[in-house]
C-alpha cells in the first residue's frame, strides 16, 4: 500500500482564482473546515490566472484549500468523489465546474513514528506512516493534522474505485501525485 498527497500542477496548468479577493480565515468560500457548504454555496466569480498554460481537468481553487474538476473529470470521478465529499457547481466561461469539499478527516498518522511531521513543509522526502487499520475506506481522504492536503491511497489500481487509478486510466490531467511513505 502506498499513499500520495494530492496537488495541481499549477507550474504547468492553469489556477482559478477568486475574482474578489476574501479574507482568509472568513472566507465562505474556505473548503478548509469540514461543514457541509451544498445547502448555502453560491458559486463565486472566478478567473483563470495563466490564461496561456494548459488547461487541465483539475484547477487549484482558492490556494491549495480545494481543487476544481473539469466536465469531463466530473462524469470519471463522480462515484468516487460522492462518498467523501461534495462536489459544488463553479462556472466559468460557461462551463460548470465541480469543487471537491471533504467533510471528514481520519485520524490515521503514527504520530509516534513520524512525531516532527509538519504539513506546512514542502519535503519531497516521502517520511509519513500510517496506522493501516485506522485509513478510510475511500481512495481519497484528508487526515488530522493537515488541513489542506489531500492524499489517496493505492491499494488495488480500480479504475472504477480508486483515486488514482481513474485519474491515470482515463488520462485526467493537471494533478501530480507525491509519494508521502516509504516503500
Amino acid at each position: 500500500m502506498k499513499v500520495f498527497r494530492v496537488e495541481c500542477d499549477v507550474n504547468n496548468f492553469q489556477i482559478c482564482y477568486l475574482v474578489e479577493a476574501m479574507d482568509c480565515f472568513n472566507n465562505p468560500y474556505k473548503c478548509i473546515n469540514l461543514s457541509p457548504k451544498a445547502v448555502t454555496w453560491v458559486p463565486p466569480e472566478v478567473y483563470i490566472d495563466q490564461p496561456l498554460a494548459k488547461r487541465g481537468d483539475f484547477f487549484e481553487f482558492w490556494s491549495r484549500f480545494a481543487f476544481a474538476i473539469s466536465p469531463r473529470a466530473y462524469k470519471v470521478l463522480k462515484d468516487i468523489l460522492l462518498p467523501v465529499g461534495e462536489l459544488l457547481p463553479l462556472f466559468h466561461e460557461g462551463v460548470e465546474y465541480k469543487v471537491f469539499h471533504v467533510m471528514e478527516r481520519f485520524d490515521c498518522i503514527d504520530k509516534k513514528r513520524c512525531p516532527d511531521w509538519d504539513y506546512q513543509t514542502d519535503e519531497r522526502e516521502p517520511k509519513l506512516v500510517f496506522k493501516p487499520k485506522l485509513l478510510p475506506p475511500f481512495s481519497i481522504f484528508k487526515f488530522e493534522g493537515d488541513p489542506v492536503g489531500y492524499y489517496v491511497i493505492e491499494r488495488t489500481g480500480d479504475p472504477k474505485t480508486k483515486f488514482k487509478a481513474a485519474v491515470e486510466h482515463h488520462g485526467l490531467i493537471g494533478l501530480e501525485f507525491i509519494p508521502v511513505t516509504k516503500g
